[in-house]
């Protein structure tokens, strides 16, 4: 029966390890298995990663005959904790076995392996599909040497910044593994993902050099992809001014005899103005925006009253939670202080480094 034959073949894909199983859907008795070799850039070189026990390097046999799918009766083979990458020399006529280096099945996806013969790097399951999220603490690469000892190993955290990991798992990002020559002694691995694309440009890719001998990061950890932050500016962008507020607190609704004030001078005013929180679940539905807010301060510049205009995810509350603690030098008028109202804009957007510092130094002093 068609159904058995496919539960036999699960089992034992089951069987053989969870990365192996992920990396095989659909098995049909009458197509052919093989332990795929994978031979360095110069092709002097390969290794063959024995996912499935038993089968000979370089041979495949029929789905069908060695699951036994014949065979409802036939044992599943107990999991495997470690799988064999076997490394060989190829000639013109013949291959040479250099070393069978046992690894970690349950850290191992693709295995790369040097133009010198001398090393093999092992990409993350992530790399054969088996798991799509990427986590900070998830080993990346590891690399071993060709005797069989382990060089090193990097985690996710150790090559790329945490706020470029969380835009890894919302976007299902897994970085790109290439080996190359830096110089005529060196080798290096190069972890590269996807520059977020501006409209009309070309796609880009941004990478992080590992030496291969050391295991050593050659590149600074700095961030890829622009960083979700919250920060604030004069209200006097027309894109986000004159739009309808939420009805205003009942404290604003008595004040009189306000003095409305540039937004420029309103803000140039302020002695406090911390930015407010991003909220996490807006950072993760993608959630960007602007919320305006106007501020009604006392004569002796503390805030009195806010009211504001919406954003969903939490991001209006966060502005208006942020905006109740500015603090302002009083506003003169005709040698007397007032209150006063004026607009700021709170945002909520992804800001890249060179573009981040240039808005700390206009920002009011945050008081943390």
């Amino acid at each position: 029966m068609p159904h058995r034959f496919a539960l036999a073949a699960l089992l034992i894909l089951l069987g053989a390890g969870q990365v192996a199983a992920c990396s095989m859907k659909g098995l049909d008795p009458n197509d052919l298995v093989e332990n795929t070799p994978v031979y360095s850039a110069n092709g002097r070189f390969c290794v063959v990663v024995r996912w499935h026990e038993g089968l000979a390097d370089f041979t495949n046999q029929l789905a069908g005959t060695f699951f036994h799918m014949d065979d409802p009766e036939h044992d599943v083979p107990a999991p495997q904790k470690t799988v064999i990458a076997a490394l060989y020399e190829s000639g013109t006529k013949s291959r040479r076995l250099i070393a069978e280096i046992p690894l970690d099945i349950e850290k191992t996806g693709d295995v790369l392996v040097s133009d010198s013969g001398r090393y093999l790097i092992v990409r993350s399951p992530a790399s054969r599909g088996c798991y799509p999220e990427t986590f900070e603490g998830d080993t990346l690469v590891t690399i071993y040497d060709a005797e069989g000892s382990r060089v090193g190993a990097l985690k996710v955290e150790d090559v790329f910044t945490p706020s470029d990991v969380l835009q890894f798992s919302l976007g299902h990002v897994v970085p790109d593994c290439q080996l190359r020559h830096e110089s005529q002694d060196q080798e290096v691995v190069v972890l590269s993902v996807p520059v977020p694309r501006t409209e009309g440009n070309e796609p880009r890719y941004e990478g992080r050099r590992i030496d291969v001998a050391t295991a050593a990061l050659l590149d600074s950890r700095r961030d890829i992809y622009p960083v979700p932050r919250s920060y604030t500016t004069p209200a006097t962008d027309p894109r986000y001014t004159g739009r309808p507020y939420d009805p205003q607190s009942p404290d604003c609704a008595t004040a009189a005899d306000l003095v409305s004030i540039d937004p420029r001078r309103f803000f140039a005013h302020a002695v406090l103005g911390p930015a407010p929180e991003f909220p996490p679940v807006a950072i993760k539905v993608r959630i960007r925006g602007v919320v305006s807010v106007e501020v009604v301060v006392s004569e002796s510049g503390d805030v009195l009253c806010t009211r504001n205009t919406r954003l969903p995810f939490g991001l209006d509350h966060a502005a208006v939670e942020a905006a109740r603690r500015w603090k302002f030098r009083p506003f003169i008028v005709n040698g007397h202080p007032v209150k006063a109202a004026s607009e700021i804009l709170f945002h909520f957007q992804d800001v890249g480094e060179e573009a981040w510092q240039a808005l700390l130094r206009n920002a009011p002093r945050s008081g943390e």
